[in-house]
């Protein structure tokens, strides 16, 4: 997840994080697995939750691509995005295999021409780059 796995040397505290952090905190955000980030909520910090919120005044944003256990400390405004082209592309002669349901017995193969069925294909191309490295808190 946008490269967060290179965030450095994790830290074990909040503050130790802050002091490592090579962004800038005024555009930072915490990002988290929704289970770590629920483990957050405390008597001091009542606006955290899985669904995201606020962690030390910081917004937090939910993601299941986060690992679990980890807290990751972004400088938002330090993220390259690109939003690349979107292809659609249609077929009335392909043959497909139609799935529903993955690891199940698969089923037969569809000929669209056959049944008089179109099938469309999307592809979207999308990157993101951190400029800033990502600080990384590892939480018990």
């Amino acid at each position: 997840m946008l490269g967060l796995l290179d965030a450095g040397t994790a830290q074990t505290t909040v503050a130790a994080a802050i002091a490592a952090f090579a962004g800038d905190l005024r555009t930072a955000c915490w990002v988290g697995n929704p289970e770590t980030l629920a483990g957050l909520r405390s008597a001091q910090e009542t606006n955290i939750g899985p669904m995201g919120g606020t962690y030390y005044q910081l917004p937090a944003i939910s993601t299941v691509a986060a690992a679990a256990h980890k807290l990751y400390l972004v400088d938002r405004k330090r993220v390259a995005l690109y939003d690349g082209a979107m292809e659609i592309m249609s077929s009335e002669e392909a043959s497909i295999l139609m799935d529903s349901a993955p690891g199940t017995a698969a089923e037969a193969v569809t000929n669209l021409y056959q049944e008089s069925k179109v099938a469309l294909r999307v592809v979207k191309y999308a990157d993101a780059k951190m400029l800033t490295p990502a600080q990384a808190i590892t939480l018990s």
